[in-house]
């Protein structure tokens, strides 16, 4: 039984649900359309994995270059060949970036040493908005 009603709107909308996850995030939509029941529906291609029936997520993963410019963002940067360009042109990885919005806790010494830090002169929101 279907229980979902439909849009009572006056006009066509769109929503993004995006969730970034530690490692791995994926990203959702649905139209809006009034009178009619909506449909959500995930994204499943992603630059570098533009291959039909691809994965519905994408590493949650960011190289910048020693200049501070992004290099390869989510599965861009696990593709064959990146991982020793980054070695061999020293860039840096931004990892777990979502966990350095975490509230601050009783147990914080004993996280913050487990969260990779985050890339020379790059504050959290900038590593998120440049992942996104």
């Amino acid at each position: 039984m279907n229980t979902r009603k439909p849009y009572n709107g006056t006009r066509r909308n769109l929503l993004i649900a995006m969730d970034v996850g530690t490692t791995y995030s994926g990203v959702s939509y649905c139209l809006l359309d009034p009178g009619f029941v909506p449909e959500i529906q995930t994204v499943t291609r992603f630059p570098a994995c533009e291959h039909v029936g691809g994965d519905a997520k994408i590493p949650s993963i960011i190289y910048y270059g020693q200049d501070g410019s992004v290099k390869a963002v989510g599965a861009e940067a696990t593709q064959e060949g990146i991982l020793e360009k980054a070695e061999d042109e020293d860039w840096v990885p931004a990892k777990w970036f979502k966990l350095h919005f975490r509230p601050n806790g009783k147990d914080e010494d004993n996280v913050d040493q487990a969260i990779p830090p985050l890339p020379p002169n790059k504050s959290a929101v900038t590593v998120f908005s440049d992942f996104l």
